[in-house]
């Protein structure tokens, strides 16, 4: 994979040749010790949501991917602060900004199209921030958080939808395992 990256001043900005992904890196660092400051701003234009975005994700963040198994391409911008001293670690917030998405929720399987919003990642919980997707003619607005991001995850969620559709793949979607 070719890159280019362009350095000025505190800021690098470059883009593969593997996509057209455009990637802009901003912030400081107080050194390069692990004991070290550092506050970055990383904000990545058109992001596709494939095999390589979910490889490059830690266990427990490919299970949160798997666990709507999204499709499409987002805007990514990630904030990594990490204060001065040993054993302080970097929190990361992270918003991912969809525009045309497609996603399945595991235990709910009926599948979303031209899903627009934003999703935030936080250390523990995710916000779904006025997500709109489409069923077919049903329009989907969901709002809320998933907290507990482990196997018992909780749901603080609202789902408007309208107008509703009672077909056969809308009674699968609810069959007991949810």
């Amino acid at each position: 994979r070719a890159s280019v990256v362009v350095a000025a001043g505190p800021r690098l900005a470059g883009k593969s040749t593997k996509a057209s992904t455009r990637v802009l890196i901003d912030g400081e660092a107080d050194g390069y010790e692990k004991e070290d400051a550092l506050h970055l701003s990383i904000s990545l234009d058109d992001v596709a949501l494939d095999s390589h975005i979910r490889a490059a994700l830690a266990e427990d963040d490919r299970a949160s991917f798997d666990l709507f198994a999204p499709a499409g391409r987002v805007r990514a911008f990630c904030d990594v602060v990490k204060e001065r001293g040993k054993g302080k670690r970097a929190i990361n917030h992270m918003r991912l900004t969809c525009e045309d998405v497609s996603l399945t929720f595991r235990n709910f399987p009926y599948r979303l199209t031209r899903v627009t919003g934003d999703i935030e990642f936080l250390e523990k919980e995710i916000l779904a921030k006025n997500i709109v997707g489409w069923h077919g003619g049903t329009r989907f607005r969901i709002l809320g958080a998933i907290t507990d991001l482990g196997s018992g995850a909780g749901f603080d969620m609202t789902i408007e939808a309208a107008p509703v559709v009672l077909d056969e793949e809308l009674r699968v979607a609810f069959e007991p395992e949810m």
